[in-house]
């Protein structure tokens, strides 16, 4: 017969074995978790671009002024470059929206390097870049703060992705 010194241990035993299982349970619902809500961010990511696309394309005149302005800034009338304007402020804000994701790991490297290259090409037109050095104030600091790095970086001899580069072993360094 088994004493209850045995019956103890055995008794023991199954509740570690039974903490442990909980703990995988619970560290595979937590990834999936992770992965849902990476994919609901991804989603909502094309959400917002295929809204704006979709209103722009409603409304023909506003697609003419913005590929108008992306061509020759310069040809616009006061009235197209406002319009210009407003539609670039709401989607710059989309895309600080983004970058608050991608900062928080909520956003795929891939899909935020998507929005990094349209950004850049889009500072190098220069109703967008006059726009952006004197109206970025809608913006928090942070995101304001990394499009002037990216100016900055435009504007150097070095290619974004040297000075990309140096940012990325600079922050290794100080780890």
């Amino acid at each position: 017969m088994m004493n209850w010194d045995a019956i103890g241990a055995v008794a023991e035993s199954l509740g570690a074995i039974g903490v442990i299982l909980t703990l995988i349970y619970l560290a595979m619902q937590i990834r999936q978790n992770t992965e849902s809500s990476l994919t609901t961010a991804e989603v909502s990511f094309v959400n917002e671009f295929v809204a704006w696309h979709a209103r722009v394309t409603a409304q023909p005149e506003l697609g003419e002024i913005w590929d108008a302005a992306l061509e020759n800034p310069d040809a616009l009338s006061k009235e197209q470059a406002r319009r210009f304007i407003w539609l670039l402020a709401e989607f710059f804000l989309i895309i600080e929206g983004q970058y608050k994701l991608y900062q928080k790991n909520r956003l795929t490297a891939d899909s935020w390097q998507a929005k990094l290259n349209v950004i850049q090409g889009l500072l190098g037109n220069s109703l967008v870049e006059q726009w952006w050095l004197s109206r970025a104030t809608p913006f928090g600091m942070e995101f304001i703060n990394y499009v002037n790095s990216l100016e900055k970086a435009k504007q150097s001899s070095w290619s974004p992705q040297v000075i990309a580069n140096i940012a990325n072993s600079d922050s290794e360094a100080h780890r």
